[in-house]
Parts: C-alpha cells; structure tokens; sequence
C-alpha cells in the first residue's frame, strides 16, 4: 500500500545469478491505487534452476512513493494468495514507518534516528563503479551517482546500479562550466543526461544534478528552477590524488565530529582508491550504527524537501 496521493505503477522483481550472469526477471506487476493494499501475485513463474545469490525487490520504477509490505509468499505452482485487493488496513497507532524501499537483502530502509551520511560518486561508468555498487549494497546501503552523459561508456553498469537500488542522477551530458553557459545550453546539457539516463533505466532518474566543478550562478540557478542542485560539505579529494587511507580517514573524521550526519560527501566511482575506501567504509559504518544512503533517502528521512532552482550542500 502507498500514500502517494495518485495510482502508481509497483513492481515485483528477482535478481539471481545463473551460469555466471546476473538476471533480472519481473515477477508480477500492478497499478496501485493510493491507500489501498493491492496484491501483486504471479502463480505460475518459477524460480529458474540452478539460480543463486537470489534477490527480492519490491520497487515503484517511475517515483519515489513510500509504500508498506505486509506480507510475502512463497510457494508451489498455481497456489494463490489469500489475500485481496482492497481489503486491509494499516492501524493509525502504528509506530512502524512506511519504507522507501523494502526490508529485503540488498536493499535499504532508512530508519530515521540512525545517524546518516550521503556518499556519492560522480562520472561515467567504470568497473570500479561497480565495486562501490557492490560494496553498498553488500550492507544494504545506497548511494546517489552521478553521470554524465557522454561519458557513461558501460550502460549496462548504470542499469546495475539502479537495480540494486542506487540514486541514478544527471551530471550533465559533457560537464562544462554551467556557469559559462547559456540558458538554453545550461538547458540542454541537463535535459540530454536526463533523457540519455531514462533510455537506459526505462524509468524517470533523480532530478538531482551535481553541478560540474561544483559552479554555479544565478543563470544557471534561475534556468534549472525545477532541479535542485548537489555540491557537498565533505570533498575526499579522491580527484586530487587522495589515497584510499585518506579517504577513509575524511569520512571518519566527518562522523567522528558529528559533522558526518546528514552531510553529501563527494567521491568519483572512477578511483580504484576509492573503491577500496567504501569497501572498507560500508561494514566500517555498519558496526558503528551509521547508515550511507541516498542523498534523496537523506532528506526524505530529515523532513526535508529538496528544491528546483536551489543548491544543496547537506541536509540541515
């Protein structure tokens, strides 16, 4: 059931391993009306043999509606569910929080009195992209990317990343200085990525755009009055040459001065120097009760809204 206001397209989705390849297969799907449990059943797919590492996504493509699950079956061909659409009701006592994204393996919930930070990464796709993907999702955490354009050489790595449940968000389609250009290129250079990303995902990306060389003015500011703009209180400086210890050692300070919680860390998913450093910092965070997440997860989970036209360094 979702509380969007408005129907919305829901997806029952399998992610498993078979001969070595990592498979995606749409289990059900349905039109949910808003306040209204709505059951999403197949009782004739089957599990392929000899699949493994099986995931369970349970996912709105085309928003970011919060939605509850009640209950999830597994069982022999042709058994169908008792349950009926429209039938049901969540008790207005409830202390459970609806979940932006189920509480399955691979995936993240946000809880909201867990400290949190936002570490994204920026560019094109490169493998160690995907270790940052899977070093993440490993701890069911999240992150926003951001692409550009022009420079996402492995389209099937941003499709990775957006099924195992990262932010896939516009870094323009050939990074230039925005603040050097026209409204109509500052224009173009976003609507671009953004149609480029949908081609890739089959669903709407994050309207979020980090700004290229984090520079902006009032053109560019007044043009994109719809998106709200990324720059960051915490730089790795993984551009700069930061090793993966200094990395590290950034993000753990953040957290150690309370500086951490609710902050947008810039990174670039183009370093083997930080690949290395989430794949150190994910469990690292974990034990200590920290959550990486989105930065959309972030300010939803705040109480925040994220604005068109205005520019975000981290949630307050």
């Amino acid at each position: 059931m979702q509380r969007s206001g408005e129907s919305t397209l829901m997806k029952l989705t399998l992610q498993y391993t078979l001969d070595g390849e990592e498979k995606y297969d749409e289990v059900a799907s349905a039109t949910v009306k808003t306040n209204e449990w709505t059951k999403l059943e197949n009782t004739s797919f089957t599990i392929p043999a000899g699949a493994t590492g099986m995931i369970l996504y349970v996912e709105a493509p085309d928003s970011l509606t919060d939605f509850y699950i009640d209950e999830f079956v597994g069982a022999t061909e042709g058994t169908k569910s008792s349950v009926t659409t429209g039938k049901g009701t969540v008790q207005s006592g409830s202390s459970a929080p609806p979940a932006t994204t189920p509480s399955l393996p691979g995936t993240s919930t946000v809880d909201p009195t867990k400290p949190m930070i936002a570490i994204s990464f920026d560019d094109g796709t490169d493998p160690n992209g995907k270790r940052i993907i899977d070093a993440l999702a490993k701890e069911g955490f999240t992150a926003t990317f951001f692409y550009v354009g022009n420079w996402i050489d492995d389209p099937d790595q941003v499709k990775y990343a957006y099924q195992k449940g990262m932010e896939i968000a516009n870094h323009t389609t050939t990074h230039p200085y925005l603040s050097q250009k026209s409204p109509s290129e500052i224009r173009s250079e976003y609507d671009q990525c953004a149609a480029k990303l949908k081609s890739i995902i089959g669903a709407e990306p994050s309207k979020l755009l980090r700004l290229p060389y984090l520079a902006s003015n009032s053109t560019v500011t007044s043009t994109l009055k719809d998106v709200p703009m990324i720059t960051c209180s915490v730089d790795t400086q993984d551009w700069n040459g930061a090793s993966k210890d200094q990395i590290v050692s950034t993000v753990k300070q953040a957290m150690s001065s309370g500086s951490g919680n609710g902050a947008i860390v810039l990174c670039h998913e183009t370093y083997a120097s930080t690949a290395a450093a989430i794949e150190e910092l994910a469990p690292y965070c974990k034990a200590q009760g920290w959550q990486i997440v989105s930065i959309s997860e972030m300010f939803a989970a705040k109480g925040k809204t994220l604005n068109g036209g205005q520019i975000y360094t981290k949630c307050n």
